[in-house]
């Protein structure tokens, strides 16, 4: 059985590396970072923090809004509450099941303005048979399927090992990476609270969130809270203006 089981492992990363390979050097699929360095960006996370940060903040008066997930859909039931527009949506392509990030429903992709999903797990491991299907599908909607670069991908895996980033995680590091003009964060406390209602049902309350994360055992909050902070202070040296909601500079400063 164990020899079973180690030649089933090896075919699956074969198959993953190859599944890889396909995708990675294909320019169309990367996110153009050089557009977003003039640009005036907000990231809206899904901690139960976010409505009440965005309260002092305009996120419709941004350059590029970036929500995360089922944040596309809690932005639209929130009829202009959260902002009225999503123009990137971070979205690991999986709609339904135990990691269900929500529907890309198409007729909320058009009524908030929706032009780029971002699929954020730019390694072999994470790219799926889903992805060209997916493409298509968006491609068809006029919307644009990119993910960020391997490279970068992998050297924020190596500073989280074991364990892999988030997709706020990726949102966050992606726009630092772009070194925009100026970057707002909203709805992030790395578990610290609880996800924003109608977010996830799994994840309701502190308590929750944290059950949560610790039964995927595929991310660690600490890690991520630590990378994203030396990622912020590397960005504001050279010059990238950073507003951090009051859950964020909180969490940040645990």
């Amino acid at each position: 059985m164990s020899l079973l089981s180690d030649w089933n492992r090896r075919r699956l990363d074969r198959r993953r590396a190859a599944q890889f390979a396909a995708v990675r050097d294909d320019a169309s699929l990367r996110l153009d970072m050089a557009a977003l360095r003039r640009a005036r960006v907000v990231v809206i996370g899904p901690a139960d923090t976010a409505a009440g940060e965005l309260g002092a903040l305009d996120p419709d008066g941004h350059d590029l809004v970036v929500r995360i997930n089922n944040g596309l859909a809690m932005a639209q039931a929130a009829q202009g509450a959260l902002g009225r527009r999503t123009d990137m949506l971070v979205h690991n392509l999986k709609e339904s099941g135990t990691r269900s990030a929500g529907r890309l429903d198409p007729e909320i992709m058009r009524a908030q303005g929706l032009s780029t999903v971002l699929f954020p797990h730019a390694g072999p491991g994470r790219i799926t048979s889903d992805l060209p299907r997916a493409r298509r599908r968006l491609d068809s909607l006029g919307i644009a399927l990119r993910m960020p670069d391997p490279d970068l991908y992998a050297q924020w895996c190596a500073a989280l090992a074991p364990a892999f980033p988030t997709s706020g995680a990726v949102a966050i590091l992606t726009m630092l990476a772009a070194r925009p003009a100026a970057l707002s964060l909203t709805g992030f406390t790395f578990f610290r609270t609880g996800y924003a209602p109608g977010y996830n049902a799994a994840g309701a309350g502190a308590q929750g969130a944290r059950d949560w994360v610790a039964r995927t055992g595929v991310h660690d909050p600490e890690a991520e809270r630590q990378l994203v902070t030396r990622e912020l202070d590397l960005a504001r040296a050279e010059g990238v203006e950073i507003a951090l909601g009051e859950g964020v500079a909180a969490a940040l400063e645990a």
